[in-house]
Order: C-alpha cells, then structure tokens, then sequence
C-alpha cells in the first residue's frame, strides 16, 4: 500500500504517519528512511522494491518529498507509474509539507494527490487540515477529535478557551490537549480549570521568552526558559516545531515591505491576524535578516537530523541547548557564509 500525506510540519502529521505504520516511527529500525528532497530517486526505487530484513513486508518511509504540482518532479512521475506496480506486501508512505502555502496552493497539491489516489486501489491519501487560531473551526474539530480518540470528552466553552488562548500551531495545540488529558488520567471530561492547571505557562509564550533571551544574548536565560519548559512538559521536539515556526513568521516579516498590500499577503501566507504579525515584526526587529536566515537554516538542519536518526549524545534535548547558546552568541557552527565566527 502506498500511503500519500500532506500537512505542515508538524506533530499532528507525525502522527498520522504513526498511526498508518502501526506504532512510533522514530527508533523503528524496521523502517527505511529517506529525505525526498535529496534522496536520489534509485535509491527508494530499490527500498520500495526489495524485501525486509525483518520477514515482513518492508517499510519504507519518505518524508519532505517534492509537492505533486511541482512541473519537475521525477519522484511524483515514478508514483503515478509504479502505484499498480508495487509488491503488495510494501508499506510505503510518502509525506509532503505544505507548510506556509496558500489556500490555492494547497489545494492544487491535493488535487494532484487525489486524482492518483482515486485512479488506484493501492494508494490511499491523507491530508492534514492547517490548525491555526485564525480558523477556529478546524482547530476546534481537531480537539474535539484528538479528546475523542483518547476516550475523553470536553465541552465547546473549554475548546474555544483551548484553541484562541494563544498564537498556538497545529503541533503546540496537540501537545496542550495531551498535557491535559495525562493530567486527568486521560479519562473524565476537560474543563477550562484542568487547562489552566495543566498549563500556567503556554510553550509558545516559552518560545518568545527564549527568542527574546537569544536576542539580546544571554545564554544562562535562554538555558532557564528551555529547561523550564521542558520541566513543565513540553517535548523537545515540540519545542523545536515552534521555535521553526516562530523563526520562518519572523523572517517572513523581516522581508516584506511594510504596507497594506504586503500585510494581506502575510495575513494569508502565515495565517495570522494583524496584533500577532506586530507581535511578530516587534520581535524580529531585534535580529538581523541574514540572523534570521541562517537560525531558520540550522533548525531546519537539526529537524531533518532527529528525523533521520542523526542524533547521538543526548539527543534533540541536548542539541536544542548547544544550539540556543550558539544562537545567543551568533556562532553558527557549519552555517554557511551567513555564519558569524
């Protein structure tokens, strides 16, 4: 079977990559793993082809892979003309990011998914809905989903409560839900009390926090919030999802001309309203363009090493922490000619 996802990057598409191989793909040695955006196209052709290792069907897992309505796209071309072809006993799943695109943009990657996933039996699609506090009802349906889906139930007063408390995105929002549900067991029903004592201190205020200690560079605080918030729950990899996120919104602003026209164009592109994109313009005026560039560069680069099993020594959490100092320092290790040495 192969399986087409698209969403943002975010853990609310991790998941449903986990639930389609059964369990947690990170550590899963079982599953072959590639970039699709460098992975040469032999390379999962003969993955997908081959047998497993571990006597059942092989697994094969690629992520990042160049949106369908792309005009060059050799890996798309072989999916529409191996789908039928495939052994029946692959697992296949091919996730592509949608993150930042507009409404037209999306769809027009969908439509190209769905047409391939309807002309076949063999390949099924999965698209993972933007969440976002500027389209309540989508984020709402996604909690109502994710409380169901864990036996709980919550009522619509606590989900708006949940979903317009904060700037939260589809990762961080997931991560609130499942805090509170832990914290009662996750059985009963979740009240707007349980959130405000599951969570005092939301991780994406956490991340402004951190950003404005990196801005003016002070490591041991930078060092407090990230431990901080990790004490309080919040997973390294959420963290990371947000600080991506947080960091990309800020560039985006720092690019764009100040003027009417330019705001509708970012209020579309991030999904933000006006008090948050100069929230977001207040805080990337503290770093510099190229900074922003080359810290978004280097998250990018630490997310594809936590995906890719490139991580030893501590792991994402440790990373995040060297990382924060090198951010506060503006010593970007490997960065590129943007690098301040």
């Amino acid at each position: 079977m192969l399986s087409l996802v698209l969403g943002d990057r975010d853990a609310r598409l991790q998941r449903v990559v986990d639930r389609i191989f059964g369990g947690k793909v990170s550590g899963a040695v079982e599953v072959l793993r590639f970039d699709g955006s460098e992975a040469p196209l032999e390379d999962i052709v003969n993955a997908a082809s081959m047998g497993s290792f571990f006597g059942d069907g092989q697994k094969v897992l690629v992520q990042n892979a160049p949106l369908p309505g792309r005009k060059v796209n050799s890996l798309w071309k072989w999916l529409k003309e191996a789908a039928d072809d495939l052994p029946e006993s692959l697992q296949m799943v091919v996730t592509f990011h949608t993150d930042d695109l507009n409404v037209s943009e999306r769809r027009r990657h969908e439509k190209h998914a769905k047409t391939l996933a309807e002309k076949t039996d063999a390949v099924e699609l999965h698209v993972v809905p933007p969440v976002n506090t500027r389209s309540p009802r989508a984020a709402r349906a996604w909690v109502l989903d994710l409380v169901r889906e864990n036996g709980m139930s919550i009522d619509a007063a606590t989900v708006d409560y949940l979903v317009e408390r904060s700037s939260l995105d589809g990762s961080a929002l997931e991560q609130e839900v499942l805090k509170v549900a832990a914290l009662l067991g996750f059985s009963g029903s979740i009240t707007r009390s349980d959130v405000d004592r599951a969570d005092p201190y939301p991780a994406d205020e956490s991340v402004f926090d951190l950003l404005g200690a990196i801005a003016t560079r002070q490591p041991g605080r930078a060092l407090e919030v990230l431990g901080t918030t990790m004490e309080q729950g919040g997973e390294p990899e959420m963290i990371l999802a947000i600080l991506g996120t947080q960091v990309r919104r800020m560039l985006a602003v720092s690019e764009m001309p100040r003027s009417e026209a330019a705001n509708r164009e970012l209020r579309s592109a991030l999904r933000q309203a006006d008090w948050q994109l100069g929230r977001l313009r207040k805080e990337a005026a503290r770093f510099s363009v190229e900074d922003l560039r080359t810290m978004l560069h280097k998250l990018v680069d630490l997310d594809l090493r936590q995906k890719t099993g490139g991580l030893r020594h501590g792991g994402l959490a440790r990373a995040l922490e060297a990382l924060t100092v090198r951010f506060c320092y503006r010593t970007y290790e490997g960065a590129g000619s943007g690098a301040r040495r």
